[in-house]
């Protein structure tokens, strides 16, 4: 009895201590990137301030928009892709995608956080494939703030700033639960 009940403690000090690993691995991250991923004297991303980074973040700019603006076409007749980062709707008013839209800084966090998850080499596989999911859920972003802006634009600020800002981190967080849930029934059946 005793060993089963310490077995139970230990296990749920575990998974505390893996939602606060969560959590720091997250501030942590968050200020790592804001200290050294800064906005150059053109609007460019820069590795502290000093080498442009606009090449790593270019890709997920022009495949956001191109796919944004092709599922927001599908639903809102007038809405035309304007270059390679901007969406115009029929209402005269648009979004334009920049660097800080692309979901690379998300995709680096739960980087973060994957690393300091329990799993071994598993859990890159998993981060990988995440990655992908990550993109696409940045995707379904973009599209649901580019409805607002096409249809109710007085939303557009509430929407952008905080609705999608913090859905998209509760996404992130869920990512890491399905993680952690698959681990604990992996470690459950080794026992």
């Amino acid at each position: 009895m005793k060993g089963e009940a310490w077995l139970r403690r230990a296990n749920r000090w575990r998974r505390e201590h893996n939602a606060v690993m969560f959590i720091i691995a997250l501030l942590l991250g968050n200020a790592v990137w804001k200290w050294a991923i800064r906005e150059g004297a053109n609007g460019e991303p820069t590795l502290l301030g000093t080498w442009e980074l606009s090449w790593a973040f270019d890709w997920a700019v022009r495949w956001t928009t191109t796919l944004s603006g092709k599922a927001l076409g599908m639903m809102l007749d007038g809405t035309k892709t304007i270059g390679e980062n901007g969406i115009g709707f029929a209402n005269g008013l648009g979004i334009e995608v920049v660097w800080g839209c692309t979901a690379v800084k998300q995709s680096v966090l739960f980087g973060a956080v994957m690393a300091v998850s329990a799993g071994g080499w598993r859990r890159w596989g998993y981060m990988v494939v995440c990655w992908f999911v990550i993109f696409l859920l940045n995707v379904g972003r973009i599209v649901l703030i580019g409805l607002v802006v096409g249809t109710s634009p007085s939303w557009e600020p509430t929407v952008h700033d905080w609705v999608m800002k913090y859905g998209f981190y509760a996404c992130l967080f869920a990512l890491w639960l399905v993680w952690q849930e698959r681990e604990r029934r992996s470690m459950k059946n080794e026992q």
